[in-house]
């Protein structure tokens, strides 16, 4: 199977509480798991980064459903490649809420509960780990 990456951004409908957040998660984890999708989301006062991977026609799919979504607006694709391996092995939906100031990305629901995995444990900086700093550094 060839894989695929796709990376977006958006800005929320209003600021997500908690409840949309883990609603958003817990959706998302179940959804990206049947479908071997794994991704990283990172959120801060309602701006939004979003990197899927998968199969190409999967990916695509899913983005085309995201896109609708009526909790966000003004989606912009920012890339889409063919990759050679996951930047987000494990993670049916990795998500790093900017607003705490850690710098964490929380394992799929799968995961012993509240494990940790740090983004700076990757190993390669990638087009996805380039793109991840840049939003971060962009909104601190």
């Amino acid at each position: 199977m060839s894989l695929f990456q796709i990376a977006f951004v958006s800005v929320s409908v209003g600021l997500f509480s908690m409840a949309d957040i883990e609603d958003i998660l817990t959706t998302s984890r179940r959804n990206n798991c049947a479908l071997e999708i794994t991704s990283a989301l990172l959120y801060k006062k309602g701006e939004i980064l979003q990197i899927l991977e998968g199969e190409r026609e999967t990916v695509l799919e899913r983005f085309r459903v995201i896109e609708k979504d009526p909790r966000h607006r003004g989606v912009i694709q920012v890339y889409e490649r063919e990759i050679a391996e996951r930047d987000f092995p494990g993670l049916s939906m990795g998500f790093d809420d900017l607003t705490s100031g850690e710098e964490l990305f929380y394992r799929s629901v799968d995961d012993v509960a509240g494990q940790e995995l740090p983004w700076r444990g990757f190993a390669k900086p990638s087009v996805a780990m380039r793109l991840i700093t840049s939003f971060r550094s962009r909104l601190r």
